[in-house]
C-alpha cells in the first residue's frame, strides 16, 4: 500500500471540519485503496461519536458518518488490514526513543507511524506537524493534503 493516512485525516472524510474539503479534493484523485487498521477504526468511530456527545453532530448526522465509512469499507475504498501488534508496538518504542524527544509525538501518533511502516506504506499523510516529524525520521515520504510542494 502506498499511503497511510492518519486518524484526523480520516475523520475529515466524514465529519465536516473546516478543511474536510481539502482532504475531501486529495482523497477524490487517489487511485489506490487505502488500508485501515484497529486502530483507525477504533479511533475514527469514536471520534464521529464524541461529535454527537459534544453536540457537534445530531443522530442522524452521526448515523450518516457511521454508514459512509461503513460504504468506503464496502466498496474497498478503505482494506481492513490487520498486523501483529506486538511487533507494532516493540517498533512504536524503537521510533518513540529514535525521535519522541525531538519531535514531542504521542503515543497514538507513533503507533501510527509504526504501524505504516510495519505495512510497508511508501507515503505518511497527516495535518499533525509532529506526526510528519515522525514518519520522517522513521524513512517515510510524508504529505500534508493542501500544502504547497
Amino acid at each position: 500500500m502506498q499511503y497511510y493516512v492518519d486518524t484526523a485525516l480520516l475523520v475529515r472524510m466524514y465529519a465536516p471540519e473546516a478543511d474536510s474539503p481539502t482532504v475531501l479534493a486529495w482523497a477524490s484523485q487517489l487511485t489506490c485503496s487505502l488500508p485501515f487498521t484497529l486502530l483507525h477504526g477504533l479511533e475514527v468511530r469514536n471520534a464521529i461519536r464524541l461529535k454527537r456527545f459534544r453536540d457537534e453532530f445530531s443522530g442522524d448526522d452521526m448515523a450518516a458518518a457511521l454508514a459512509a465509512l461503513d460504504s468506503d469499507l464496502r466498496r474497498r475504498r478503505l482494506v481492513p488490514t490487520t498486523t501483529e501488534w506486538s511487533d507494532v508496538f516493540l517498533l512504536a518504542e524503537e521510533l518513540s526513543a529514535q525521535s519522541s524527544f525531538r519531535t514531542g509525538c504521542r503515543s497514538l501518533d507513533i503507533l501510527h507511524v509504526a504501524q505504516a511502516c510495519h505495512l510497508g506504506c511508501k507515503r505518511f499523510v497527516s495535518f499533525d506537524r509532529r506526526q510528519l516529524l515522525a514518519a520522517e525520521a522513521a524513512g517515510l515520504e510524508t504529505l500534508e493534503p493542501g500544502a504547497e510542494d
